[in-house]
């Protein structure tokens, strides 16, 4: 059966005003959470630890700023990208191998382990044998 095609009355109006919302939603981007914030800010932090300071003075930097985090937030938020991309990388192969030893494992024991009613179903799976058992 062919998909019913939604048809949207007036769409040449809507879609300038909808295009114009848009426009306006561009212009005005959402604030940034913490770590979206330290984050941005991850070229510029790794120059200056690069340049001999720590953690805290970059803390002390924002919160001047009015931005309160702590110096092992920063350096968390900025670590735990790169680490969770190996981490999630070892997480996804180790998930792939589990899944497929699983598979293999259920298609093997499937075919290995007989039923108690297997002999019965067995021989009535061939005619000549069905013909064969009704007749003792």
């Amino acid at each position: 059966m062919p998909k019913r095609v939604q048809r949207i009355k007036d769409s040449e109006t809507k879609v300038k005003k909808i295009s114009e919302k848009l426009k306006q939603k561009a212009n005005n981007p959402k604030d940034l959470s913490l770590r979206e914030f330290v984050e941005s800010l991850k070229q510029q932090i790794s120059e200056v630890i690069d340049a001999g300071y720590d953690y805290s003075e970059i803390a002390k930097i924002m919160k001047d700023e009015g931005i309160t985090v702590a110096p092992s937030t920063i350096r968390s938020y900025l670590n735990t990208k790169k680490d969770n991309k190996n981490i999630n990388s070892k997480k996804d192969s180790e998930q792939s191998n589990k899944t497929t030893s699983n598979t293999t494992t259920s298609q093997t024991s499937v075919e290995e382990v007989p039923h108690a009613n297997d002999d019965s179903t067995l021989i009535n799976n061939d005619e000549d044998n069905t013909a064969n058992t009704s007749d003792e």
